[in-house]
């Protein structure tokens, strides 16, 4: 079992997103009032560009919250429950072999962690990688977001290669690599259109699939 991690509440990210913006402002007007010549306006010019700076930090706050609505963060809560009583890479797989889903942690290049769900077509999974040929087969990577309540999704595939005795190995394929410019645009993209973000009712689908699932040993 996993100790649980929640991400920050919404007062205290907006607080962290606020309180930039509220100090620049306020110390802006303080020294401006101050009438000390030439070091007023200099330090009144540092704070409007720190102030700048904060109403961009708060702009892309309240971007980035507008998705993690009351029915986004319940279903956020619930599948991090999921998680927490359930032991890392546990597989569970519907009484009919219709899907399994793969519960682990992500270990991240920056050391942490985050927490994910992994879907797979039952039928394509036992079919792959028969005849010593890696098959390609792709499924939902569902993402539970370390910054606020949102879960994320999108597609992940991986190659199925399996030897004599039947065991399967999976070996992953690695993603298309992008530059700094590319990777930015990309995340800028996702946050303006949420392309990433599922919808509630695949998420209640996910939730029942999961707890309609037997464990099977890791």
């Amino acid at each position: 079992m996993r100790r649980s991690s929640s991400p920050p509440p919404r007062w205290l990210r907006r607080a962290f997103a606020f309180t930039p913006l509220v100090l620049a402002t306020a110390g802006a007007g303080a020294v401006v009032s101050a009438h000390l010549g030439w070091i007023s306006v200099a330090v009144a010019a540092v704070c409007s560009f720190t102030a700048g700076a904060g109403v961009w930090l708060v702009r892309a706050e309240l971007r980035a919250d507008r998705h993690a609505t009351p029915p986004m963060a319940a279903r956020y809560r619930v599948l991090a429950g999921l998680l927490d009583n359930a032991a890392d890479r546990e597989v569970r797989i519907d009484p009919a072999r219709r899907y399994s889903i793969l519960l682990r942690d992500e270990r991240l290049e920056n050391g942490s962690l985050r927490r994910a769900l992994l879907r797979f077509d039952q039928g394509e999974l036992e079919r792959a990688g028969h005849g010593g040929i890696g098959t390609p087969l792709v499924f939902d990577h569902f993402l539970l977001d370390s910054a606020r309540p949102l879960v994320r999704h999108r597609l992940g595939a991986v190659t199925i290669t399996r030897g004599p005795n039947g065991r399967a190995r999976i070996a992953g394929i690695p993603e298309p690599r992008q530059d700094r410019r590319a990777a930015a645009e990309t995340a800028r993209l996702l946050a303006t259109t949420a392309a990433d973000i599922p919808p509630v009712a695949d998420l209640d689908v996910l939730i029942a699939q999961i707890r309609a699932g037997s464990a099977l040993a890791p």
